[in-house]
């Protein structure tokens, strides 16, 4: 950039205006000015000499400058509309003098290329004369051979050319004459034969084995083919036995007849499905939960755990008839397959029934952790009034989004763990702001909650508002705006009024600000009007 735009110096200009510009009118220029030098600074502009980050910031405050002037508007664009004509200028006159730079250093470089070429040239016209040396010899040993095959009179060893010429010139099976004496058809052909022969070393090693190997798996096929048939008529055997004590409706004894069964081979959804379908039994445990306290209790469990279907049935048929002790004894023992549902169904049990409410979101907690839930997980913490630990569990396991920390809101609108998420922890920053929270809270059937932090802030002490306010890098003015309508609407004024004071602290109503803007990842000047 061969211009800096509009220097300090230019602004200091903008001073010299008549004395009978407003009040407002200077405050708008010490605003700008202080955010000139934030902006410099912070994009770590150099003071002096050319630089494109702060010519834009210049201009884009010279721009504001204008909007703001009346008397002096169409001066100070005309000046701006020359000031960009004469940088274009110069712009154009940088990228031509590269283009220029580019272009001579090719040109220097053309004598060294043409060099190369010659030398090339060169060792390519001796490379020829070599190539035409060897072929005119192999030429005149080829005519000796046909003019000693040519004579028939003379014996054969007085008319072949010497031996070594003759073993010379002998033809390369799956090669003609010319190709065997070629020296490009030769290497090709060299690799292609070192290809195969590396193919043929690596099918050796792989694809052929030993004849006793052969004869050793067969007989493995054999022993295995007869364990198999075995195996069937156990299974029949079994199968008939256990039809005999359900047609007896012996269903315990059903029951442990299926835990017990080898290698757990009636332990599956048929068989369950069976024992759910019996209806009317004596006694007070159903034939279905007696199922599954066998099944889970025996030893063949362990190496044949039921699937994430079934374990779900077993915890629903223990919560039916309120054995909460065998799920624990089945999460403790690691009998069951976890799953987002199993855990919801703990969960859920536990929000109904008070008295057990602890233990099941402890349970829960268990079966997140283990299915990587973590919110889920997080909220069973704080259901328990665990907020402290539940935040640390948040922090330590970074993967918690913006959704995630609503999600905890929605299921616990707690004002300590509120007080948590918006401010910092062991030295973390706060994951959203308080403006962000009660703005959350009073749009999602929450709003009691929501008005009840803003009153503690409140009544914590003179100005605690205002700064939490100010200090708000994620909730604009207009959100602000929002939720002091809002706490009119439903009739806290005191708030209402406090938060339209701390918006229209500044003279003639007008705040300029710097906001982040989280979507596109950067900063914008933005200014509300507020009155």
């Amino acid at each position: 950039m061969a211009s800096e735009g509009l220097s300090p110096a230019a602004l200091d200009k903008c001073q010299t205006f008549p004395s009978s510009r407003s009040l407002a009118d200077r405050n708008l220029l010490c605003r700008i000015r202080a955010h000139l030098k934030t902006e410099t600074e912070e994009l770590g502009c150099p003071e002096q000499g050319p630089d494109e980050q702060r010519y834009i910031i210049y201009k884009d405050v010279f721009d504001k400058v204008i909007d703001n002037a009346t008397a002096y508007k169409n001066i100070l664009t005309s000046i701006k509309k020359e000031y960009e004509e004469t940088i274009n200028i110069l712009h154009k006159g940088r990228e031509d003098s590269l283009f220029l730079q580019r272009k001579l250093k090719s040109m220097a470089s053309e004598p060294m290329t043409l060099m190369a070429y010659k030398k090339r040239a060169s060792q390519l016209q001796n490379k020829l004369e070599l190539i035409k040396q060897n072929t005119a010899g192999l030429e005149a040993q080829l005519q000796a051979v046909k003019n000693s095959r040519n004579v028939k009179c003379e014996p054969a060893e007085e008319t072949l050319p010497p031996q070594d010429e003759v073993s010379h010139i002998k033809s390369i099976p799956g090669l003609t004459l010319k190709e065997s004496i070629n020296v490009d058809d030769l290497c090709k052909h060299l690799r292609k034969l070192e290809k195969k022969l590396n193919d043929l070393r690596f099918a050796k090693e792989t694809k052929y084995v030993p004849v006793e190997i052969k004869t050793e798996l067969i007989q493995d096929i054999n022993r295995q083919m007869q364990q198999w048939d075995e195996l069937v008529m156990l299974n029949k055997e079994l199968k008939l036995r256990f039809h005999k004590l359900f047609n007896d409706k012996q269903y315990k004894a059903a029951a442990m007849h299926v835990a017990n069964c080898p290698r757990g081979i009636l332990n599956n959804l048929e068989v369950m499905e069976r024992f759910k379908a019996v209806t009317e039994y004596e006694g007070n445990i159903s034939p279905l939960l007696q199922f599954f306290e066998a099944v889970m209790g025996s030893l063949s469990i362990i190496k044949h755990s039921p699937n994430a279907k079934m374990s779900l049935e077993g915890v629903e048929c223990a919560l039916k008839h309120n054995r909460l002790d065998l799920i624990i004894n089945w999460i403790k023992q690691q009998r069951l397959t976890y799953s987002e549902t199993l855990g919801d169904v703990i969960y859920n049990y536990g929000d109904t029934k008070l008295r057990s409410k602890d233990t099941c979101m402890a349970l829960a907690q268990i079966v997140y952790n283990k299915c990587n839930v973590y919110k889920k997980a997080a909220l069973c913490m704080c259901m328990c009034g665990q907020i402290s630990g539940a935040m640390t569990y948040i922090h330590e396991s970074k993967r918690f989004s913006l959704d995630d920390y609503l999600f905890l809101l929605s299921k616990c609108p707690s004002t300590e763990l509120i007080q948590c998420l918006t401010h910092e922890w062991n030295g973390n920053p706060a994951v959203f702001s308080t403006g962000i929270a009660v703005l959350w809270l009073i749009s999602n059937d929450h709003k009691e909650v929501g008005f009840h932090l803003l009153k503690e802030v409140y009544d914590s002490g003179q100005g605690a508002l205002e700064q939490i306010i100010l200090n708000d890098t994620h909730c604009t003015l207009e959100d602000w705006q929002d939720i002091a309508d809002a706490c009119n609407i439903q009739n806290y004024n005191a708030l209402a009024d406090s938060i339209f004071t701390v918006l229209t602290s500044q003279e003639g109503g007008t705040v300029i600000t710097i906001t982040t803007d989280d979507d596109n990842d950067g900063a914008r000047l933005t200014e509300h009007v507020l009155l």
